[in-house]
Protein backbone atom coordinates (compact mmCIF):
# COMPACT_ATOMS: atom_id res chain seq x y z
CA UNK A 1 0.00 0.00 0.00
CA UNK A 2 1.11 3.65 -0.92
CA UNK A 3 2.09 5.85 2.62
CA UNK A 4 3.68 8.68 0.90
CA UNK A 5 2.60 11.80 0.37
CA UNK A 6 -0.88 12.17 -1.50
CA UNK A 7 -0.89 15.71 -3.37
CA UNK A 8 1.46 17.19 -4.80
CA UNK A 9 1.58 20.54 -6.21
CA UNK A 10 2.90 21.64 -9.78
CA UNK A 11 2.71 25.24 -10.08
CA UNK A 12 -0.51 26.85 -9.48
CA UNK A 13 -2.78 25.03 -11.83
CA UNK A 14 -1.66 21.46 -11.52
CA UNK A 15 -2.75 19.72 -8.68
CA UNK A 16 -2.11 16.10 -8.52
CA UNK A 17 -3.42 13.20 -6.55
CA UNK A 18 -0.46 10.68 -6.80
CA UNK A 19 -1.52 7.89 -4.56
CA UNK A 20 -2.20 5.41 -7.74
CA UNK A 21 -0.43 7.72 -10.04
CA UNK A 22 3.53 8.05 -11.20
CA UNK A 23 4.18 10.90 -12.77
CA UNK A 24 7.54 10.88 -15.79
CA UNK A 25 9.65 13.83 -16.07
CA UNK A 26 11.05 13.67 -19.51
CA UNK A 27 14.50 15.42 -19.32
CA UNK A 28 15.65 17.56 -22.19
CA UNK A 29 18.19 20.09 -22.87
CA UNK A 30 18.88 22.84 -25.83
CA UNK A 31 19.65 20.10 -28.11
CA UNK A 32 16.73 17.98 -27.39
CA UNK A 33 13.93 16.62 -29.90
CA UNK A 34 11.60 17.77 -27.92
CA UNK A 35 8.16 16.85 -29.99
CA UNK A 36 9.59 13.27 -30.04
CA UNK A 37 10.21 13.47 -26.28
CA UNK A 38 6.27 14.91 -25.97
CA UNK A 39 5.08 12.19 -28.25
CA UNK A 40 6.05 9.53 -25.35
CA UNK A 41 3.96 10.82 -22.85
CA UNK A 42 6.07 13.03 -20.26
CA UNK A 43 3.77 14.73 -17.36
CA UNK A 44 6.05 17.38 -17.05
CA UNK A 45 9.22 18.47 -18.78
CA UNK A 46 12.53 18.69 -16.80
CA UNK A 47 15.16 21.57 -18.37
CA UNK A 48 18.97 21.05 -18.17
CA UNK A 49 21.56 22.62 -19.29
CA UNK A 50 20.41 26.23 -19.67
CA UNK A 51 22.31 29.10 -17.97
CA UNK A 52 20.74 31.87 -16.56
CA UNK A 53 20.41 33.89 -19.79
CA UNK A 54 18.97 31.75 -21.46
CA UNK A 55 16.29 29.60 -18.91
CA UNK A 56 13.92 32.33 -19.02
CA UNK A 57 13.00 32.38 -22.70
CA UNK A 58 13.57 28.40 -22.29
CA UNK A 59 11.00 27.65 -19.97
CA UNK A 60 8.43 29.96 -21.35
CA UNK A 61 9.07 28.69 -24.64
CA UNK A 62 8.51 24.68 -23.25
CA UNK A 63 5.55 25.88 -21.28
CA UNK A 64 4.01 27.34 -24.51
CA UNK A 65 4.70 24.36 -26.82
CA UNK A 66 3.65 21.88 -24.44
CA UNK A 67 1.38 23.06 -21.86
CA UNK A 68 3.26 20.88 -19.30
CA UNK A 69 4.80 22.19 -15.87
CA UNK A 70 8.26 22.67 -16.83
CA UNK A 71 10.86 21.61 -13.91
CA UNK A 72 14.13 23.00 -13.98
CA UNK A 73 17.60 22.59 -12.81
CA UNK A 74 19.30 26.10 -12.40
CA UNK A 75 22.88 25.91 -12.82
CA UNK A 76 22.81 28.84 -9.91
CA UNK A 77 20.97 31.42 -8.08
CA UNK A 78 20.63 33.86 -11.05
CA UNK A 79 19.09 30.69 -12.92
CA UNK A 80 16.56 29.79 -10.52
CA UNK A 81 15.40 33.94 -10.47
CA UNK A 82 14.83 33.73 -14.27
CA UNK A 83 13.40 30.09 -14.17
CA UNK A 84 10.89 31.45 -11.76
CA UNK A 85 10.36 34.08 -13.11
CA UNK A 86 9.59 32.55 -16.59
CA UNK A 87 6.57 30.03 -14.90
CA UNK A 88 8.45 27.12 -13.97
CA UNK A 89 6.25 24.99 -11.95
CA UNK A 90 9.15 22.43 -10.41
CA UNK A 91 12.66 23.49 -8.94
CA UNK A 92 15.31 20.99 -8.23
CA UNK A 93 17.60 22.88 -5.25
CA UNK A 94 20.30 24.19 -6.95
CA UNK A 95 22.92 24.34 -3.97
CA UNK A 96 21.97 20.68 -2.46
CA UNK A 97 22.05 22.73 0.33
CA UNK A 98 18.20 24.55 0.53
CA UNK A 99 19.96 28.20 1.15
CA UNK A 100 17.14 29.72 2.68
CA UNK A 101 17.20 32.54 0.27
CA UNK A 102 16.60 29.99 -2.30
CA UNK A 103 14.07 28.49 -0.52
CA UNK A 104 12.41 31.46 0.31
CA UNK A 105 12.09 33.05 -3.48
CA UNK A 106 10.58 29.48 -4.19
CA UNK A 107 8.01 29.31 -1.82
CA UNK A 108 6.72 32.99 -3.30
CA UNK A 109 6.84 32.23 -6.74
CA UNK A 110 4.29 29.43 -5.91
CA UNK A 111 6.72 26.71 -7.72
CA UNK A 112 7.62 23.50 -5.50
CA UNK A 113 11.84 22.23 -4.40
CA UNK A 114 13.47 19.40 -4.91
CA UNK A 115 15.44 18.78 -1.99
CA UNK A 116 18.30 16.80 -2.93
CA UNK A 117 21.07 15.27 0.20
CA UNK A 118 24.38 17.25 -2.46
CA UNK A 119 27.74 15.98 -1.16
CA UNK A 120 26.28 13.80 1.94
CA UNK A 121 27.63 10.69 1.93
CA UNK A 122 26.14 7.92 0.59
CA UNK A 123 25.44 5.91 3.06
CA UNK A 124 22.07 5.78 3.42
CA UNK A 125 20.96 7.01 6.86
CA UNK A 126 23.32 9.72 6.30
CA UNK A 127 21.69 11.11 3.78
CA UNK A 128 18.07 10.38 4.75
CA UNK A 129 19.12 12.63 8.09
CA UNK A 130 20.24 15.38 5.60
CA UNK A 131 17.14 15.15 3.53
CA UNK A 132 15.37 15.81 6.95
CA UNK A 133 17.15 18.98 8.00
CA UNK A 134 16.39 19.83 4.64
CA UNK A 135 13.12 19.82 4.68
CA UNK A 136 12.82 21.14 8.24
CA UNK A 137 14.56 24.32 5.87
CA UNK A 138 12.21 23.88 3.55
CA UNK A 139 9.22 24.35 6.04
CA UNK A 140 10.03 27.12 7.88
CA UNK A 141 10.50 28.79 4.33
CA UNK A 142 6.95 28.76 4.38
CA UNK A 143 7.20 25.72 1.41
CA UNK A 144 3.58 23.83 2.12
CA UNK A 145 4.28 20.15 1.89
CA UNK A 146 2.49 19.40 -1.29
CA UNK A 147 5.24 21.50 -3.09
CA UNK A 148 8.46 19.63 -1.03
CA UNK A 149 9.83 16.67 -3.21
CA UNK A 150 12.15 14.62 -1.93
CA UNK A 151 14.81 12.94 -4.01
CA UNK A 152 17.77 10.51 -2.99
CA UNK A 153 19.90 11.96 -5.98
CA UNK A 154 20.46 8.10 -7.41
CA UNK A 155 22.43 9.73 -9.98
CA UNK A 156 24.69 11.94 -8.43
CA UNK A 157 26.11 8.63 -6.87
CA UNK A 158 28.02 5.27 -8.35
CA UNK A 159 25.93 2.19 -9.62
CA UNK A 160 26.48 0.10 -6.59
CA UNK A 161 25.41 2.75 -4.01
CA UNK A 162 22.75 4.03 -6.13
CA UNK A 163 21.04 0.27 -6.38
CA UNK A 164 21.65 0.19 -2.02
CA UNK A 165 19.64 3.43 -1.65
CA UNK A 166 17.33 2.58 -4.37
CA UNK A 167 16.32 -0.95 -2.23
CA UNK A 168 15.94 1.72 1.01
CA UNK A 169 13.58 4.82 -0.75
CA UNK A 170 10.89 3.47 1.18
CA UNK A 171 12.03 5.08 4.17
CA UNK A 172 11.79 8.00 2.85
CA UNK A 173 7.98 8.06 3.34
CA UNK A 174 8.41 9.28 6.91
CA UNK A 175 9.40 12.58 5.80
CA UNK A 176 5.85 13.01 4.53
CA UNK A 177 6.38 14.48 1.21
CA UNK A 178 5.98 13.09 -2.28
CA UNK A 179 9.65 11.38 -3.40
CA UNK A 180 11.59 11.19 -6.75
CA UNK A 181 13.41 9.04 -8.40
CA UNK A 182 16.28 9.49 -11.28
CA UNK A 183 18.78 6.54 -13.04
CA UNK A 184 21.17 4.79 -10.54
CA UNK A 185 24.75 6.30 -12.01
CA UNK A 186 23.62 8.13 -14.31
CA UNK A 187 21.17 9.42 -17.20
CA UNK A 188 19.85 6.37 -19.27
CA UNK A 189 18.93 7.82 -23.07
CA UNK A 190 17.06 6.56 -25.87
CA UNK A 191 18.71 4.22 -27.97
CA UNK A 192 20.73 2.69 -24.85
CA UNK A 193 21.20 -1.44 -25.61
CA UNK A 194 18.93 -4.14 -24.21
CA UNK A 195 20.85 -4.16 -21.20
CA UNK A 196 20.52 -0.77 -20.08
CA UNK A 197 17.40 -0.28 -20.79
CA UNK A 198 16.34 -3.70 -19.07
CA UNK A 199 18.02 -2.56 -16.01
CA UNK A 200 15.93 1.02 -16.46
CA UNK A 201 12.86 -0.70 -16.31
CA UNK A 202 13.93 -2.93 -13.42
CA UNK A 203 14.66 0.36 -11.35
CA UNK A 204 11.84 2.44 -12.34
CA UNK A 205 9.46 -0.15 -11.12
CA UNK A 206 11.49 -0.50 -8.06
CA UNK A 207 11.19 3.00 -7.35
CA UNK A 208 7.50 3.09 -7.81
CA UNK A 209 6.86 0.02 -5.55
CA UNK A 210 9.19 1.97 -3.17
CA UNK A 211 6.74 4.38 -3.48
CA UNK A 212 8.65 6.91 -5.43
CA UNK A 213 5.93 9.07 -7.63
CA UNK A 214 7.98 10.96 -9.91
CA UNK A 215 10.77 9.48 -12.25
CA UNK A 216 13.38 11.31 -13.57
CA UNK A 217 14.53 10.08 -17.29
CA UNK A 218 16.15 11.07 -20.46
CA UNK A 219 14.00 7.98 -21.86
CA UNK A 220 10.50 8.75 -21.71
CA UNK A 221 9.12 5.71 -23.38
CA UNK A 222 10.44 3.42 -20.68
CA UNK A 223 9.42 4.97 -18.04
CA UNK A 224 6.01 5.65 -19.01
CA UNK A 225 5.49 2.16 -19.71
CA UNK A 226 7.15 0.99 -16.29
CA UNK A 227 5.36 3.48 -14.04
CA UNK A 228 1.76 2.97 -15.50
CA UNK A 229 2.03 -1.05 -15.40
CA UNK A 230 3.49 -0.81 -12.02
CA UNK A 231 1.14 1.11 -10.53
CA UNK A 232 -2.37 -0.45 -11.87
CA UNK A 233 -0.77 -3.79 -10.56
CA UNK A 234 -0.23 -2.18 -6.58
CA UNK A 235 -3.87 -0.60 -7.58
CA UNK A 236 -5.03 -4.12 -8.25
CA UNK A 237 -3.10 -5.74 -5.25
CA UNK A 238 -4.65 -3.10 -2.96
CA UNK A 239 -8.04 -3.73 -4.02
CA UNK A 240 -8.18 -7.74 -4.08
CA UNK A 241 -9.89 -9.18 -1.09
CA UNK A 242 -8.34 -10.03 1.69
CA UNK A 243 -5.45 -7.12 1.01
CA UNK A 244 -4.14 -5.29 4.20
CA UNK A 245 -6.14 -1.67 4.90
Amino acid sequence: MYVGAVILQLGAGHRVDVAHRALVIGVVDPASPVDEVLAEGPDVLGLRGVDAEAIGATVDSLRARSGLPVAVEPLDRAGLRAALAAGAALVHDPTGGALAEDLSEVAGSGASVVLHPGGAPVEPGARRERLRRLVEAARAAGMPPERIVVDDALDRVDHDAGLELLRTTGQLAALGHAMASGPVGGQVAPGSDDAQRGEAIGVHVLAVMEGCRLLRTRDVRTARRAADLTVELLRHVAEAPGAAA
